[in-house]
């Protein structure tokens, strides 16, 4: 039952809206009736794997962790809402690992999502909108995501899965991103050929062949990566200051933009921002110091779980975009997401079956 509802789900939260909704507000309540959904399925299904206690011990320290910063801060409305949505996802988490089977009976679903999405960009870029019958402003086409840069990060996400399927259907989502002059597939790109080549081809070859790559897409992009990447230092200077105001707790976790907002009036920044673009500095600032250490255990057991195969590709990928993006503030992305993280638990520690 699981399965079965899984695979709707994953098809349908990149690409469903309801008119008179904010998507934000739509996604977030798609996202908690899913995960309602799926745990009733549960109370139906076989259960087919235990969890281990290393996944145990880092959900329960993640969510005390989250929760003392929660408590500091009086329970701040905020906060209290990024705790929930945080529980939904660890809810989603454990079903996916205890019920789900073949994860790879669910890339067909995903890969339609991502198909769907860049032929109503297509069509968004000749001026017709099927879904938000709205003026959208030239270079926020972002499909069925929200806006461009989302949508970017969104086929980044699945590009390893459509490039593993066939490598043709990457080309799209390379197209995409052109168009944009959003880049953040490039750093992908290298390691799922590395991937991919790896099962033609010598060993000696692929550290060589993944060199050069990295060097030719430097090269090449040079001038429209370096403005980004200036950008981004600047808004990671802030956010390290941010964090070294109030560095035992931190800010709690979910209120970056808030805090951002105050600071930014302070200190009169020349350009405004509301996301640290680096999903592991935002965690810190929200969570303090302390999370630190919770990044290196959960560092350690992704390298104890570590097999070379298409999830921990598809999963390192998710980690990379997650250093100079924001995909974990997306909420249309949360299943997906959730999926990914399930998969490379599941796939990388079958021992665990019952």
């Amino acid at each position: 039952m699981v399965n079965k509802v899984l695979k709707w789900i994953l098809l349908f939260s990149p690409i469903a809206y309801t008119t008179g909704l904010q998507l934000n507000k739509f996604d977030i309540t798609f996202f908690k009736l899913g995960v309602i959904t799926l745990f009733i399925a549960s109370l139906f299904d076989k259960q087919v794997r235990e969890l281990s206690k290393e996944i145990v011990y880092t959900i329960v320290s993640l969510m005390a962790l989250c929760f003392i910063g929660l408590y500091v801060h009086k329970f701040s409305i905020v906060i209290l809402s990024a705790y929930i949505n945080l529980s939904f996802a660890i809810v989603l988490l454990t079903i996916l690992i205890r019920y789900v089977t073949d994860v790879k009976q669910f890339y067909k679903y995903i890969i339609i999502a991502g198909a769907i999405n860049i032929v109503l960009f297509t069509l968004q870029r000749f001026g017709i909108d099927l879904i938000f019958n709205s003026n959208i402003t030239p270079g926020f086409e972002g499909g069925l995501i929200g806006n461009g840069p989302r949508l970017i990060i969104y086929l980044t996400l699945i590009l390893p899965i459509m490039f593993s399927k066939n490598i043709l259907l990457s080309i799209p989502i390379i197209a995409v991103g052109l168009i944009m002059r959003e880049y953040s597939f490039l750093p992908i790109i290298p390691l799922v050929v590395f991937y991919k080549l790896s099962k033609l081809v010598h060993k000696k070859i692929l550290i060589p062949v993944f060199s050069i790559m990295c060097v030719l897409i430097v090269c090449l992009f040079y001038k429209e990566i370096s403005t980004p990447i200036y950008h981004r230092f600047v808004i990671w200077s802030y956010s390290l200051k941010l964090l070294l105001q109030y560095p035992s707790m931190g800010y709690g976790l979910g209120s970056f933009p808030v805090v951002i907002t105050g600071y930014m009036e302070k200190v009169n920044l020349s350009f405004p921002f509301m996301s640290a673009y680096n999903d592991y500095l935002e965690f810190l600032v929200g969570v303090g110091l302390l999370g630190v250490g919770w990044l290196i255990y959960v560092s350690k057991i992704i390298i104890r779980y570590f097999k070379f195969n298409l999830q921990t590709i598809i999963l390192f990928s998710m980690l990379i975009l997650m250093s100079f993006e924001y995909p974990l503030e997306i909420p249309r992305l949360w299943f997906t997401i959730v999926f990914i993280i399930a998969s490379f638990i599941i796939v990388n520690y079958q021992e665990r079956r019952i």
